[in-house]
């Protein structure tokens, strides 16, 4: 999150779908971002290098994002301070 990477957190409901947008690249998937996840469970995210779909994500996303929450570094989320964000967060980037 230091480095400008934001986080936001789907308010209506409990959304188990994972969107990044990055350098025209499109991930999307369901895929918990921590170890387990990565190693042990059977989920996908998929990686996409089409401007059309980047186009589409981006406006799935922006229409989303008007029913989410940012999360802040100091907060966590609905998880508390050292819930899974932060806990994702470490595994990720240390």
């Amino acid at each position: 999150m230091k480095a400008g990477v934001e986080i936001y957190e789907y308010q209506p409901q409990i959304l188990h779908a994972k969107l990044i947008l990055s350098d025209g690249a499109v991930y999307a998937g369901s895929s918990n971002l921590d170890i387990r996840s990565l190693n042990l469970n059977y989920e996908l995210m998929l990686r996409l290098e089409d401007e059309t779909v980047a186009v589409e994500a981006r406006e799935i996303f922006e229409r989303l994002l008007k029913h989410s929450r940012r999360i802040e570094p100091d907060h966590g989320g609905s998880h508390g301070p050292s819930g899974s964000v932060g806990k994702i967060t470490g595994r990720i980037f240390c």
